[in-house]
């Protein structure tokens, strides 16, 4: 079955949610995206976008895959994020904080913090024309050596 078919077919409705880079430890009720073969049900390199039609997730959770990823690579994963995301969906990731030694482990290509999450959401607000959908922050917190953000996406009016 071809890629296109099988987006067709299983990723039709909207208010999907999907667990992006959830290794083998899939959240409970969403749907387990990550490029090693762990039994989640999708088998995807996010690198190479997201596998999924504009508009159509409700809510996309995230732990401790985005430090994972090069700065490029980072902004690509938001912008992908942007497009399949609904109106009044939510973004839930957690990272490690980059004042935590853990944010400096060697497979983490990427920093994280308050003002870096600020700047995405601003970025994103800012180049949004009338109408276009944008990020806003909802809670950000640094829980013990963790960074804990949710975004909502909205419609600019």
């Amino acid at each position: 079955m071809s890629f296109s078919i099988f987006t067709q077919r299983r990723f039709k409705a909207t208010g999907i949610r999907v667990d992006l880079g959830c290794g083998a430890k899939c959240r409970s009720g969403f749907t387990g995206l990550d490029s090693r073969e762990c039994g989640q049900q999708l088998l995807w390199d996010a690198r190479h976008g997201l596998p999924f039609p504009d508009s159509t997730i409700k809510h996309l959770f995230s732990s401790h895959f985005i430090e994972h990823l090069t700065d490029q690579e980072a902004a690509d994963i938001f912008v992908e994020i942007l497009r399949i995301m609904d109106t009044g969906g939510v973004v839930e990731m957690r990272c490690p904080h980059s004042s935590s030694r853990e944010a400096w482990f060697h497979s983490h290509l990427t920093r994280w913090n308050e003002e870096r999450i600020k700047g995405i959401v601003l970025g994103f607000h800012g180049r949004a024309a009338s109408g276009e959908k944008h990020f806003s922050t909802e809670k950000l917190t640094q829980e013990g050596f963790e960074l804990a953000f949710i975004l909502r996406i909205k419609i600019k009016k």
